[in-house]
């Protein structure tokens, strides 16, 4: 994903990317809103992500999970999430209608 504005608040415990796409965002929805393509996206090919849940909504939740090259699922900086992370969902002003 190339992101170019990620924004930390520890506070709130969330990461806010924002991403240019070499695609339209139809495109790019079709991507988010199907659980089995974005896994093939989110993150590094060594560390592939599993999709465990996919409420995409606005303010919905995904939730996923990345396994290690040697299989372990990596620990995520939120320690409240367990070694999973989620991101919550907010419609692109683009696809607003």
């Amino acid at each position: 994903m190339p992101v170019i504005e990620p924004s930390l608040n520890e506070q709130d415990l969330t990461l806010t990317m924002v991403a240019e796409f070499a695609a339209p965002p139809e495109r790019v929805w079709e991507v988010y809103a199907d659980p089995r393509q974005l896994e093939k996206v989110w993150g590094p090919p060594t560390y592939p992500a599993t999709v465990v849940d996919h409420s995409l909504v606005p303010g919905g939740r995904v939730t996923y999970y990345m396994t290690s090259p040697e299989g372990g699922e990596v620990p995520r900086p939120l320690g409240s999430l367990r070694g999973r992370g989620a991101f919550t969902i907010r419609l692109p002003r683009l696809l607003r209608r």
